[in-house]
């Protein structure tokens, strides 16, 4: 994927535009770092944007908690003791 420097976008933001049209998505850059996404939203409605940007963080917050579980060993847990922590969690309440 194509990337551009922050210092890059506030001097030259028409090469960048230009860049982004054709390559759809760029990453900008701070002090060589990644800080942010840009993607050209030109040809769809940006409600179908939001929802595929959405949809991709719901995905990877997803597959953080599986992980999440199966290091802490909960992914083994069965049904009746899902409810007994969740009965539990509501009492504590």
């Amino acid at each position: 994927m194509d990337s551009v420097a922050v210092r890059d976008f506030r001097v030259n933001p028409g090469k960048v535009w230009k860049r982004l049209s054709k390559s759809g998505r760029m990453i900008i850059t701070s002090t060589g770092k990644p800080i942010a996404l840009l993607t050209n939203i030109k040809g769809s409605s940006i409600e179908q944007e939001i929802r595929i940007d959405a949809m991709a963080r719901g995905a990877t917050a997803v597959s953080k908690l599986r992980a999440h579980a199966q290091k802490q060993g909960l992914s083994r847990m069965r049904g009746k003791a899902i409810f007994a922590e969740i009965a539990k969690s509501r009492k504590s309440r």
